[in-house]
């Protein structure tokens, strides 16, 4: 008898699923359509940013504009994104800020693993001794190289190699974990990803 329940209840419930999914199907197919309209939207958000610095000659407001054009490319078109990234870290240098330095870095580096240019990504991080940074950045920093060594070890097919980078990944993660504070998003995930 409580099978035949169960059964009554499967019924009635998995026709408002499908008609569930249905909507949110219809709804995602819209925003699709609506991509054109969004890439308007971002274009005309990096135009206007292009067009402030232009003008701009202050070095530290031209770091701040370069990093925004970064943000703003990052999804969009990773080649550009580079190319302000790479201008982000001259003018960090010029302004001889070691934080913004590093960030500048991690941002080239980052852009690089998702690019799958993984010896390039260790080439910036190179530029980076993790002592000379503050402390708050020196969590992102091994952070990001676990994340380096992580997508290296799943990529690579010799499992000579995917097994050391698999361990320099958990390493640098662990080291990472260290440095950061309980509680924190970037403590929990670390914590996550390192369940696994």
């Amino acid at each position: 008898m409580l099978w035949k329940r169960l059964i009554a209840s499967f019924l009635i419930i998995f026709p408002c699923l499908t008609i569930a999914q249905e909507d949110i199907l219809e709804e995602l197919k819209e925003e699709i359509e609506k991509a054109s309209i969004y890439d308007q939207r971002k274009i005309d958000r990096i135009d206007s940013l292009r067009e402030k610095l232009s003008n701009m000659a202050d070095l530290r407001l031209r770091y701040q504009l370069n990093r925004k054009l970064f943000e703003e490319y990052q999804v969009f078109r990773r080649d550009s994104a580079f190319a302000y990234g790479i201008q982000t870290r001259k003018l960090a240098e010029q302004l001889e800020d070691t934080a913004l330095t590093a960030n500048a870095v991690f941002s080239l580096a980052d852009i690089s693993v998702s690019s799958g240019m993984y010896n390039e990504a260790l080439e910036f991080m190179e530029i980076i001794n993790p002592e000379d940074i503050p402390q708050h950045m020196r969590s992102l920093y091994f952070g990001l190289l676990g994340r380096c060594y992580g997508e290296m070890a799943e990529y690579t097919n010799l499992p000579y190699f995917s097994s050391e980078y698999r361990e320099m990944a958990r390493q640098y993660r662990q080291n990472a974990l260290r440095l950061t504070d309980d509680g924190t998003f970037f403590n929990s995930f670390l914590k996550g990803f390192m369940s696994f």
